[in-house]
């Protein structure tokens, strides 16, 4: 692969890992909508619907997320110093790989709280 394709395909990959974490804070967004709203007025079976679609999306999201941060640091590995003027090739390799864990903890534990957030609501509103 010569160093054009490594450079353009490392940028492609982090791009898309931006737009899966963008995707789920939407996600995230559009759960804490729905229990702000409608928290008290929400039928319990649509709140087990509700819960069943977030954590679906939220799974994959974070999945995806997980296995292409592996691809991208991947990718890294096999950067060299022809690279050198990508700002990444300069970084300690475990910089990366630092960042993308803690941008699958930082779902999970959003993840987490939204459930939180919208059966603390419910049961503040006197619903369960």
């Amino acid at each position: 692969m010569t160093d054009y394709e490594l450079a353009d395909i490392f940028v492609t990959h982090a791009q898309v890992l931006l737009t899966y974490f963008m995707g789920f804070i939407s996600a995230t967004s559009a759960l804490l909508v729905v229990a702000h709203v409608t928290g008290s007025t929400l039928p319990a079976a649509l709140v087990r619907v509700v819960i069943a679609i977030y954590t679906i999306t939220s799974v994959f999201l974070i999945a995806s997320f997980q296995r292409l941060s592996a691809v991208v640091l991947g990718i890294r590995g096999q950067m060299g110093e022809s690279l050198n003027w990508h700002a990444v090739v300069h970084e300690d390799p475990r910089i990366l790989e630092l960042l993308t864990s803690i941008g699958v903890f930082a779902m999970v534990v959003i993840y987490v709280s939204g459930i939180w957030y919208l059966l603390r609501v419910r049961r503040l509103m006197g619903t369960e």
